[in-house]
């Protein structure tokens, strides 16, 4: 079956009727829609080339580093904050991911003897740690496809999720499905915004905000998809706006 954008996310390869269910759930109901599900900010990436082994990681340094999943549980300050902790180990160290005001699903995800990456900004008191980390975990047989994205020094997005999202599709099965989709549909994009709009406001192509969104290459790249995503989002508005207008005047 050939796809289009109004194609119906069930029939996108990878999702069937019960990742549908979830994604439907958080507003993604056809190819459309799929595709402009993106993260939002240049912090919601994973930068593979900057990754290091826990011993080579630095206080204020921010760096991806993966691990075995050692101690998990949740402590309590004297003034009875819940504080939600997680170590992670290789064979250089140790590093703890901290989360205060942690979602439910979170400590749920983590299980001694799990590899996850961490990525965020290091600090250093009386042990190194990553306060509220991005993470991502790795599934059994997606290692080699980990330290292939290592080696290639891969840029990857992190998308917004939920509980049952992360339950039932996961990052890395998400980010296939993205690709499926794109491949198909790419080179058949309209342009909603005007050539010579584009040339004066020096704005990359629609087809070029999905690739720089959901397949970049550098910062420079993420940078200019979410400047032509913010900037259709405002386009869209004010178009919407000056036809609304139109009709009251008629």
């Amino acid at each position: 079956m050939s796809l289009n954008l109004d194609t119906d996310i069930q029939y996108v390869k990878g999702v069937g009727p019960a990742r549908a269910g979830v994604l439907r759930k958080m507003g993604i109901t056809n190819v459309r829609t799929l595709l402009y599900f993106v993260p939002k900010g240049r912090e919601r990436y994973l930068f593979y080339r900057g990754f290091r082994t826990i011993g080579e990681c630095l206080g204020g340094e921010d760096v991806i580093v993966k691990g075995k999943v050692g101690k998990v549980g949740v402590r309590r300050t004297r003034g009875g904050r819940r504080i939600f902790e997680v170590s992670i180990h290789d064979d250089t160290g140790t590093l703890w991911g901290v989360w205060f005001n942690v979602k439910p699903y979170i400590t749920k995800t983590f299980q001694e003897g799990m590899t996850v990456v961490f990525r965020g900004k290091v600090s250093v008191y009386d042990r190194m740690q990553m306060v509220h980390p991005q993470f991502e975990t790795v599934k059994e047989g997606e290692e080699s496809e980990l330290n292939e994205y290592i080696a290639e020094g891969m840029i990857l997005p992190v998308y917004p999720e939920t509980a049952e999202f992360h339950e039932v599709i996961g990052q890395s099965a998400f980010r296939k499905i993205v690709k499926t989709a794109w491949e198909e549909v790419k080179n058949s994009l309209a342009d909603p915004i005007p050539r010579d709009i584009l040339e004066k406001e020096k704005m990359c192509t629609l087809q070029e905000m999905f690739r720089f969104l959901h397949f970049p290459e550098s910062l420079e790249e993420i940078d200019a998809g979410i400047h032509r995503y913010k900037f259709q989002e405002l386009f869209s508005m004010e178009l919407g706006i000056a036809l609304y207008s139109h009709q009251i005047r008629k």
